[in-house]
């Protein structure tokens, strides 16, 4: 079982120490009250490394792999006439809310 690691973003890294930003430092010290010697990750110039807590940043370590999001493909089509029509029976039939209109089909409704 991993455990959970928190991760910050490097505001800058210099001789091997990232250097957060007073947000993530604050949120480091006094919301996670992490203590010198303590891990957990940094994202600093589009990579992650793992790191110690120590006076005046956070050292880095070793580089860990990172899991990059698949890319996605939408598809967006628009519905003939019939299935305009039929949805639109559909939705009277089971006494739904809505109704579909298409400027290019005739609105029995209108």
């Amino acid at each position: 079982m991993t455990r959970h690691a928190y991760r910050f973003f490097a505001a800058s890294v210099s001789g091997g120490v990232a250097l957060l930003g007073p947000r993530d430092r604050r949120h480091l010290e006094q919301v996670l009250r992490m203590q010198m010697g303590d891990t957990c990750e940094v994202a600093a110039g589009g990579r992650a490394y793992r790191a110690r807590v120590v006076p005046g940043g956070l050292e880095l370590m070793e580089e860990i792999e990172t899991v990059t999001a698949p890319p996605v493909t939408v598809w967006l089509a628009q519905p003939g006439g019939s299935f305009i029509d039929n949805s639109a029976t559909v939705n009277i039939n089971t006494g739904s809310s809505w109704h579909v209109q298409d400027p290019f089909v005739h609105d029995p409704f209108a």
